[in-house]
């Protein structure tokens, strides 16, 4: 009997129209962590009298914040068409169609009728910056923004840490690898053997090695955590211009001894001044979860030498996220 295989939730490759599903768009309005920070922020920064624009709309629920805060108007975006839709429904149930102007599309081919005082998004990922929160921002605060406006969120920044990871890994990745294994050693192939080499061949041979490249959420217990964590990437959104590139490469050091698979990776997004939403395991859970990157095969540690892992973020690619860890010896 093949081993059970646990089943997990996959970040990559994106699902097709996700924000066309209403189960989405439950996860995000039932998550009390985001919509308590957001409704602080947006009550912090908005000021009576403020235009708004709303990039990523959803359903609308942060323009109502801001409505709510003393916007006079908001200029809400969206590119999902289904989502635009409901959105709309929402607005005109409770009584704001007057007060939101919607925009169908990408918000970076989208023109407004006028410059904003306050910008508000919420096109977080998992990996912080996998929906295109950086395009959509930096254009946004050039082309929308007025002088001296402000932005919700202010700076977002990736961390990430060693794990030892003890459920995915072992029920997913590495199972993988001993039936495949198995499946090409046998002399007297199985009926899950040949679904194995059929699974293999459908990845034209590279079942193993496509296996690290999904990347999977969970929540992180402490005890997996192997490091201290580390900042990969921070972005700000009021100063400077888009990074081209998200790359980079750290020293990480084992806190102890035991067998590195991965990197535990969350965001933390200053959404105001002393307002910061966090993914972090330590934190308050959220929808996000944490992801977990896995590497092909567990590196032995000893808690005292040094990894270097190099990680590379590319947003749009069917994988996004590239990892690489190595013992510097």
């Amino acid at each position: 009997m093949s081993p059970e295989i646990a089943a997990v939730d996959e970040l990559f490759p994106e699902v097709e129209n996700l924000y066309a599903h209403p189960s989405v768009h439950r996860e995000l309005l039932f998550d009390e962590e985001r919509m308590q920070k957001y409704s602080e922020a947006i009550r912090r920064v908005v000021k009576k009298g403020d235009t708004v624009a709303d990039i990523g709309t959803g359903l609308v629920i942060l323009a109502f914040m801001a409505l709510d805060a003393g916007a006079d108007h908001v200029y809400a975006v969206e590119q999902n068409p289904t989502a635009i839709r409901w959105a709309k429904q929402v607005a005109i149930h409770n009584g704001f169609e007057n007060a939101i102007t919607f925009f169908e599309g990408n918000s970076c081919q989208v023109e407004l009728p006028q410059k904003v005082g306050v910008l508000v998004s919420e096109l977080i990922g998992h990996v912080a910056f996998e929906e295109g929160i950086i395009e959509s921002l930096f254009d946004a605060r050039n082309r929308f923004l007025s002088p001296g406006g402000k932005i919700i969120p202010r700076s977002v920044q990736l961390k990430a840490a060693l794990v030892e990871e003890q459920e995915v890994f072992p029920g997913y990745i590495q199972v993988w690898r001993n039936l495949l294994e198995r499946a090409k050693s046998s002399t007297s192939l199985t009926v899950s053997d040949l679904q194995v080499l059929l699974i293999d061949a459908f990845f034209e041979g590279d079942l193993i090695g496509r296996l690290p490249k999904h990347c999977y959420l969970k929540t992180f217990e402490e005890k997996e955590i192997m490091s201290q964590p580390q900042t990969l990437f921070k972005v700000n959104f009021e100063e400077g211009e888009a990074p081209k590139s998200l790359e980079t490469s750290l020293d990480f050091i084992p806190s102890r001894g035991g067998e590195i698979n991965g990197v535990a990776l969350w965001f933390e997004a200053e959404l105001a001044p002393d307002i910061v939403l966090s993914t972090s395991p330590l934190s308050t859970s959220t929808h996000w979860k944490q992801c977990f990157a896995p590497v092909l095969a567990p590196i032995p540690v000893d808690g005292k030498k040094p990894l270097l892992v190099k990680l590379q973020l590319k947003p749009g690619g069917k994988f996004p996220l590239s990892l690489e860890i190595k013992d510097e010896d």
